[in-house]
Formats: structure tokens, C-alpha cells, sequence
């Protein structure tokens, strides 16, 4: 998408689980799924994500593992997450353009 112009690339949540709730049979192996997500995500030059309330299905803690490894650009403007590198905003570039971007 960027190679054919100016673009901004976001995740706008929920990339990891589609439900709040999650069978706890099932979290390793979301997990093994989510971090395969996250290192494309990682690679791609993905501009900016946001956390959806099914992400957290998988563990705040685990989500912060992440998103320090694989260096995610998540923004959180509404709430906090302890340890977690997760800015109000980021700005970015896309042409001549500034753009800022909430989450």
C-alpha cells in the first residue's frame, strides 16, 4: 500500500481474539498464534495499533511481552497499562503530511 503513494497503516484492535472471554484450553495456543501476528505486524512497518477489549483475552502481561520484543506501535489515550511502552499518540509521517494518531 505504501509503495503506491502516501499511506498510514493502523490496527484498530482485536487483531489477537474476537471475544472478551476465552476458554483457558485454548490460551497457548492463541498465544503461539498471536505472536506469529505480532512479528509480521512487526516486520510490515504497521504505523500504529490499538488495544481491543478481546486482546486482553490473552493476558495484559503477556500482550506488554510483546509489544517490548517486537517494538509495537501501540497507542493507548484513554487508559494505562503498567510497564507497558503504549504512548497517548503517535505522529507520522505520510507524504508532506503529519499525522497524529489516538487510540
Amino acid at each position: 500500500m505504501k509503495k503506491k503513494g502516501p499511506a498510514i497503516v493502523v490496527d484498530a484492535g482485536d487483531l489477537m481474539w474476537k471475544s472478551k472471554t476465552l476458554d483457558a484450553s485454548r490460551v497457548a495456543q492463541q498465544r503461539v498464534k498471536g505472536r506469529l501476528q505480532y512479528e509480521a505486524f512487526a516486520h510490515s512497518g504497521i504505523d500504529a495499533m490499538v488495544l481491543g477489549d478481546a486482546d486482553l483475552a490473552l493476558g495484559l502481561a503477556w500482550i506488554g511481552q510483546q509489544v517490548r520484543e517486537f517494538d509495537l506501535p501501540y497507542v493507548a489515550t484513554n487508559f494505562t497499562c503498567d510497564g507497558i511502552p503504549m504512548p497517548t499518540h503517535r505522529v507520522v509521517k505520510a507524504g508532506d503530511l503529519s499525522v497524529g494518531v489516538l487510540g
